[in-house]
């Protein structure tokens, strides 16, 4: 937040000195330089001066400095950090303290579906691949478009499992159980929950075996997820 300033006259210098702030920001004046605080200066405009004599006569340079406060920015992501494939777009939000400037967004690995637009950007599950995802917002000053800052957050994208079952007997009655055969499709080494549905009853097994207590058409469910929270 320091730096060194120094002047260098064109009549004759160099030229020893005193460097004057208006924000009260310079320190350790020594012959023509002086360091200038910026965590001082705040933002806004400061006037910087520089005054030496040569043969009794007083000469003055003066500099306006603009020093730009872009302020905490930062990202807010409407949805958790861990999605699954088939969840809905996620909006994520560019915020700052600062009022004139731009702001942009990038993700890493390069992809077309992502889009932003006025301070949002739509990440969409579907069309993006598998894996980690880093999203970065920088905002830039429009009054020195060397003035950046930026946040940065990673999205985790998994999955979905595709749950289906058969039916392993070819003539269910209400006289034996009827055996249902999980066949679902999930990642390898995945950790997996199940859950059941069935006459108003559930259960939590990887395969299912009921009576049934009547006859006629039923329906069964089956929901799995995987230890990532996608189904």
């Amino acid at each position: 937040n320091t730096f060194t300033i120094s002047c260098n006259p064109t009549d004759g210098g160099p030229h020893t000195g005193v460097f004057t702030s208006k924000k009260n920001a310079i320190s350790l004046n020594t012959g023509n330089s002086a360091q200038y605080s910026i965590e001082d200066a705040g933002s806004g405009i400061d006037t910087v001066r520089f005054k030496y004599t040569i043969n009794s006569t007083d000469y003055e340079v003066v500099k306006r400095v603009v020093i730009d406060s872009i302020g905490d920015v930062s990202m807010t992501i409407t949805d958790n950090l861990y999605s699954c494939k088939e969840d809905s777009p996620i909006q994520i939000y560019g915020t700052q303290g600062h009022s004139s400037g731009t702001g942009t967004f990038a993700i890493s690995p390069t992809s077309s579906a992502f889009s932003y637009a006025a301070g949002i950007a739509f990440f969409k599950p579907a069309f993006e691949a598998e894996g980690k995802h880093t999203i970065t917002y920088t905002y830039t000053s429009n009054i020195n478009n060397t003035c950046t800052k930026s946040d940065t957050k990673d999205i985790w994208l998994f999955p979905n499992p595709v749950a289906n079952f058969s039916l392993a007997n070819s003539c269910p009655n209400l006289v034996k159980e009827v055996q249902f055969e999980n066949k679902s499709t999930f990642p390898t080494g995945t950790t997996m929950t199940w859950e059941w549905g069935f006459e108003g009853q559930t259960a939590t097994t990887k395969d299912l075996k009921y009576m049934f207590t009547s006859a006629g058409s039923k329906l069964v469910t089956l929901k799995a997820t995987t230890d990532k929270s996608c189904s």
